[in-house]
């Protein structure tokens, strides 16, 4: 099976294409938690903020910028860490998403 889809002709879906067209995941971490965008300190870092899908009372969730791509860190939930391509696997197989 190849990693890489033809959308159309003008577009090639790969990994690199996606981090490239969410600017490292950020565009998408934000789409899931927006108030990160109000939480951005500089270009590597952000305050906490709530892990909604947690359902949590104190922001304990982390999303900081590594070697060219935004992370998150669940201080209350390691497991709740990753890249976006993490990310989304774990809210796809742990939650209704």
């Amino acid at each position: 099976m190849s990693n890489h889809h033809k959308n159309n002709g003008d577009f090639e879906l790969t990994r690199e294409s996606l981090i490239e067209a969410t600017e490292g995941g950020w565009l998408f971490f934000t789409k899931l938690f927006p108030e990160l965008i109000h939480a951005r300190r500089n270009d590597r870092r952000c305050d906490n903020v709530k892990n909604h899908f947690r359902g949590e009372r104190k922001a304990s969730l982390s999303c900081f910028k590594k070697s060219g791509m935004w992370r998150l860190y669940d201080h209350g939930d390691p497991d709740f860490s990753g890249d976006m391509f993490t990310i989304y696997k774990l809210l796809k197989q742990d939650y209704e998403f």
